[in-house]
């Protein structure tokens, strides 16, 4: 549904946004010069067909494969993807939750000995700057296909984990396993939990100081952990801070 705007008046000497003047923006730098007539979010504002002419400077849309859990195939508790190539024969890769979390990948490669495993044994390892994680197969067989395109390019198993990312192919050794794995709805719950998780360990790991009395003193990390946590939930622990009175 095409929304009206607001009709408005010539702006004065106030060097200020229209939008904000009309109360449709809270608040806004500009970078050019306060001349609307070359602003994109003017344009973007108005449905301006100038838009056509700035396609180049828009932000790309999300990919699919940046959030989301294909129907093609099942998942493992490990946020890991098993797909179905043959009868008795798949192909295993991240999700995209795991895909998400990991920082640049450096190196990927595998992790067995034995090109025989069992489910949970070490399949592949990924390395970063200043560390490595190890993951298990998410089936029990033999692999039988390793991906070489991850050897001469680690990140598409970040950005592109479900098809030009997979990892490994495994003939398993019995198909009734792929009953314990989870279908897609399933496992983007499970992800989104995970997420959830993840940013509490990450806020715990935050604010889990060695000299709380002495770093909390340092208004740079005060300001840090406002931004970081929203202002809303920082004046909650202020306030909580308040009514305690002091630990």
């Amino acid at each position: 549904m095409k929304r009206s705007l607001p009709v408005l008046s010539p702006v004065p000497s106030a060097r200020t946004c229209v939008w904000v003047d009309a109360g449709v923006l809270n608040y806004r730098l500009c970078d050019h010069g306060f001349a609307c007539e070359a602003c994109p979010l003017d344009a973007a504002i108005r449905s301006d067909p100038r838009l056509v002419l700035r396609q180049n400077l828009q932000e790309p849309e999300p990919g699919p494969t940046l959030w989301s859990f294909p129907n093609d195939r099942l998942y493992a508790d490990e946020h890991l993807w098993v797909q179905v190539v043959s009868a008795g024969h798949v192909r295993t890769g991240v999700d995209a939750g795991l895909a998400r979390l990991m920082p640049p990948v450096r190196e990927v490669r595998p992790a067995f000995h034995d090109s025989v495993l069992r489910r949970g044994q070490p399949l592949f390892s990924m390395s970063f700057d200043g560390g490595e994680l190890e993951l298990p197969s998410p089936v029990g067989g033999s692999v039988c296909c390793w991906s070489e395109r991850l050897d001469a390019t680690p990140s598409l198993l970040m950005t592109d984990p479900y098809t030009a990312g997979w990892v490994a192919e495994i003939v398993l050794d019995d198909d009734r396993q792929l009953a314990d794995l989870r279908h897609a709805a399933e496992a983007c719950e499970q992800a989104r939990l995970a997420m959830r998780r993840f940013g509490r360990q990450a806020a715990f790991g935050l604010l889990a100081l060695q000299n709380p009395e002495d770093s909390w003193i340092d208004p740079a990390l005060i300001e840090a952990t406002r931004r970081a946590i929203g202002t809303s939930s920082y004046l909650a622990m202020v306030r909580g801070v308040l009514l305690q009175g002091g630990c």
